[in-house]
């Protein structure tokens, strides 16, 4: 049913189905039979130091050995543990069922380490299919192979494991992994897989997770960083992050507030900014931009919170979406008048003037979302009918062919560091990384633009060379936890990153989390890329 090598290889322990542990020696074979269970073993581990033995058996118990003498060391039967499952979005393994079937125990005593339950756990519940200390000893971990007690289509956590610093657990779910922090037994990460996981253990560096699942197929998942730094972002209706990831800008209606991201202290409020509709913050984080109702944007110096230039004028409409250039020289701004406008950071004038079309070229959409590319000769935008365009920041020609659209809504979106990929963040929970390759001659409908601003000439039948093409690549979708909500009533931005695209966003109790997403190195072709959250 279960075997496990020694720490020093050089014994295995088994378990069987004839109720017995037996510990084998690798050079001459069986050393000893532990007995006392009454049915079947269904997992064994070794202690850290290789002098105890753990077992776990269909009876309800764990029983802890010496491995030298075979004397039954302590007993385990829990009486209680984890109650009825509930619905609570952020349950931890001591109550909800995220974590149904999950048990820490003291190796000592016993007793159970996680928080007393208010009901008696049914014996079914109880026949442990994964037993193991912790890196330190210090810990027993278990998991149950059977199906839910009060449902039995509803699976238990059938697999569990340690990482190597015991500072975290994944344990398998059905078709549903999950990550845990063994401290404060709170969900991690949530990773949905094609088919029933049968095991799942971490890498040597806790940051990915393999599964092997019923179909036979074995996956190497990511587990990316989420950080939820200590900042109140209750009400808030935009967002913005300096490069560095250092300070951060929220607004709502009563204004705008800069925060240091890892003290928590607020730095300033910009005067005057009541009621923003869009925020941007410069590279460098000493320059804020933000976008009101009326069509005006401001620019503010973080330090002071005093107002840097005279109001923006040029929209005919609010401010939907704002971005500085990474050298923070340039401004780029959409409205609901379906204008991209780019401005000079230190006059306030205009530049550069881009009017939007959407998939129909009838119906214009105004842009929701826009980004300069890292070498500042590109911008990205995307539109209310899931239009995604890139254009040239200099002249305001389209470089993407205009009928691309994106499979949801997006609601932010970045380029990757080397300008190849562009990421979008999906309204209905997902981001999605998207190859930008050069394009082939196509006989696409021209898109003009008069001199009249708003207007567009079609010229049927024409044919365009558009320098660039988006291959989008399921590979890399990453799909948020439970636990992120990412409805309409949430702000995301995302921004380019050293390795990859930080994506900001407020969670469903109103706090911060900040999401890394490495594009540009060690990804793998993958199904799924799961977030983990701290």
């Amino acid at each position: 049913m279960s075997v496990a090598f020694s720490p020093d290889s050089n014994k295995l322990v088994s378990g069987s189905l004839d109720t017995t542990v037996r510990v084998w020696t690798v050079s001459t074979g069986i050393l000893l039979v532990l007995r006392g269970h009454r049915s079947s073993v269904n997992s064994v581990a070794f202690s850290p130091d290789g002098s105890q033995v753990v077992s776990g058996s269909t009876d309800q118990t764990i029983r802890i050995w010496d491995a030298t003498s075979g004397t039954k060391v302590i007993r385990i039967r829990p009486a209680l543990m984890n109650p009825s499952p509930s619905d609570t979005p952020r349950s931890n393994f001591s109550s909800g069922r995220s974590g149904f079937g999950i048990g820490l125990w003291d190796p000592f005593s016993g007793s159970s380490l996680l928080p007393p339950t208010s009901g008696t756990l049914p014996g079914e519940y109880c026949r442990f299919g994964s037993v193991m200390f912790s890196p330190d000893g210090s810990q027993i971990l278990s998991g149950s192979p059977r199906p839910h007690p009060f449902n039995e289509s509803y699976p238990v956590n059938h697999s569990v494991q340690f990482s190597h610093d015991g500072s975290k657990i994944v344990s398998a779910r059905g078709n549903t992994i999950f990550v845990w922090e063994t401290a404060t037994s709170t969900p991690l990460a949530r990773i949905l897989c094609l088919s029933p996981v049968s095991s799942a253990i971490f890498s040597p560096d806790s940051s990915q997770v393999i599964t092997g699942c019923s179909d036979g197929s074995v996956i190497v998942w990511d587990v990316l960083l989420v950080r939820s730094p200590s900042i109140p972002a209750r009400f808030s209706t935009c967002l913005a992050m300096s490069t560095d990831k250092s300070k951060v800008a929220l607004g709502n209606w009563e204004g705008t507030q800069i925060w240091d991201v890892s003290t928590g202290a607020s730095i300033s409020s910009p005067r005057g900014g009541k009621q923003p509709q869009a925020v941007a913050l410069s590279s460098d984080g000493s320059k804020i931009a933000s976008g009101r109702l009326d069509g005006t944007i401001q620019v503010w110096d973080v330090s002071s919170g005093m107002s840097i230039l005279e109001p923006i004028r040029g929209h005919n409409g609010a401010i939907s979406a704002l971005a500085f250039c990474s050298d923070g020289t340039r401004i780029a701004s959409a409205a609901k008048d379906m204008m991209i406008r780019v401005w000079d950071a230190s006059s306030g004038i205009a530049s550069l003037d881009i009017a939007l079309h959407g998939v129909e070229h009838s119906r214009r959409h105004c842009a929701v979302a826009i980004a300069f590319s890292r070498d500042t000769s590109k911008i990205a935008s995307v539109s209310e009918d899931a239009s995604i365009q890139i254009w040239d920041a200099q002249t305001g020609a389209p470089l993407l062919a205009p009928l691309v659209t994106l499979r949801h809504q997006a609601v932010a979106v970045a380029f990757s560091p080397r300008d190849s990929k562009i990421v979008s963040v999906c309204s209905e929970g997902s981001v999605l990384v998207s190859h930008l390759a050069s394009s082939r001659r196509q006989n696409q409908q021209c898109i003009t633009h008069s001199e009249q601003r708003g207007e567009s000439v079609e010229s049927p039948g024409k044919v365009v060379e558009y320098p660039l093409q988006l291959e989008e690549s399921d590979d890399f979708a990453v799909c948020f936890p439970e636990e992120i909500s990412t409805g309409a009533r949430n702000p995301f931005t995302a921004m380019t990153s050293p390795n990859g695209v930080a994506i900001v966003t407020v969670d469903e109790d109103d706090q911060l989390v900040v999401v890394d997403i490495p594009l540009e190195v060690g990804i793998k072709k993958k199904h799924r890329v799961p977030v983990r959250i701290r």
